[in-house]
C-alpha cells in the first residue's frame, strides 16, 4: 500500500514538475514578446523625437565630436533666411537710385534725357502699374505725406502719384481704406531724394536760385541742343525729418528767365506744395 501510495506520490510530483515548466515556458515567451514590443515602442519614439526634431530645427545638423560632446550646426538653416534676405533685399534694391549715378543725374542736370511727362524713368515701377502689383513685388510703400490734392506713396527712391490720388491703407497715413488697391494705378513717377539740402549741394554743386518758399533749390541750365531746363528740388517733413523729397525738372524750349516765365509755379519738386501730379512742363516746338 505504501509502495502504492509512493508510486501516486511520484506521479504527483512529475504532474506538478510539467505543469511548472509549462507556466514557466508560457511566462518566457510572454516576457519575450512584452521585451520585443517594448523595444519597438522605443523605435517609434525615437523616429517621432527625431521628426518633431528635424520640424522645429529644420536644417540643423548635430554632430558627435571625437570626445562624445555633441556639436550643432545650424549653418543649412541659417544659409537659407540668409538666402530669403538677400533676395528681397535685392527686389527692393531696384527701387534705390544713388542722387550721384549717371541715371539720375542724366533726368535733372541737363537736357539730354528728355521725358515730356517729366517722370523719373526706370524700369522697377511705371505708369500705368496698379497698387497691387507694385506691393505684391516690392511691398508696403514706406510712408504718404498730404500734398494739397494728392498724397504720393513712397517707395525707395520713388514717389508714386496713384489714380486714387492716395494709396490704399489703413488711413492713419494721408491713405485711404476705401480705395481699391487693384484699381490704384500709377498716373506718375517722381524721384525721392530723401537727402538733406546740404547733401544735395554736395552732389550737384550750388543752385542757381535759393528761395524761402516752394521749391528750396532751383537749377536752371541749357543743353546742347538748345533746350533749357529747370530742376526743382523742394524739402518736406518726413517720418526721418525734413528732406529733400520730389525732384522734377522741366525742360523749355526758350530761356525762362528771357521770356519772363516763372518757375514759381512749378511745384512738383516738393509735397509741401500744390498736386505734384498737376503738369508744369512748357511744350519743346
Amino acid at each position: 500500500m505504501k509502495k502504492f501510495n509512493f508510486h501516486l506520490l511520484s506521479i504527483l510530483i512529475l504532474l506538478l514538475a510539467a505543469c511548472g515548466n509549462t507556466e514557466n515556458s508560457s511566462t518566457e515567451e510572454n516576457t519575450s514578446e512584452l521585451t520585443e514590443l517594448e523595444e519597438e515602442n522605443e523605435e517609434l519614439r525615437e523616429q517621432l523625437q527625431e521628426q518633431d526634431s528635424e520640424e522645429v530645427h529644420e536644417g540643423v545638423q548635430i554632430e558627435e565630436s571625437d570626445d562624445g560632446a555633441e556639436t550643432i550646426d545650424a549653418t543649412e538653416g541659417s544659409e537659407k533666411n540668409n538666402d530669403q534676405n538677400d533676395s528681397s533685399e535685392s527686389i527692393r534694391s531696384e527701387l534705390i537710385f544713388d542722387i550721384n549715378s549717371p541715371e539720375v543725374q542724366s533726368q535733372f542736370i541737363g537736357t539730354d534725357n528728355i521725358n515730356d511727362e517729366g517722370y523719373f524713368e526706370q524700369d522697377a515701377i511705371t505708369v500705368g502699374m496698379s497698387q497691387t502689383e507694385i506691393e505684391e513685388k516690392y511691398g508696403t510703400y514706406d510712408f504718404t505725406l498730404q500734398a494739397g490734392g494728392s498724397a504720393p506713396a513712397f517707395y525707395g527712391n520713388l514717389a508714386m502719384i496713384y489714380s486714387e490720388f492716395a494709396p490704399y491703407g489703413d488711413g492713419e497715413d494721408a491713405s485711404d481704406s476705401s480705395i481699391n488697391p487693384d484699381e490704384n494705378y500709377v498716373e506718375a513717377v517722381y524721384y525721392y531724394a530723401g537727402i538733406t539740402e546740404n547733401e544735395l549741394i554736395e552732389a550737384w554743386g550750388e543752385p542757381e536760385e535759393a528761395r524761402t518758399r516752394g521749391p528750396a533749390l532751383v537749377y536752371r541750365g541749357e543743353g546742347d541742343d538748345g533746350n533749357y531746363y529747370v530742376t526743382l528740388a523742394g524739402s518736406s517733413m518726413t517720418p526721418e525729418g525734413k528732406l529733400v523729397s520730389i525732384i522734377q525738372r522741366n525742360i523749355h524750349a526758350e530761356n525762362p528767365n528771357d521770356s519772363g516765365q516763372s518757375t514759381d509755379n512749378d511745384d512738383a519738386a516738393t509735397t509741401d506744395d500744390p498736386d505734384p501730379s498737376a503738369e508744369t512742363k512748357d511744350e519743346a516746338d
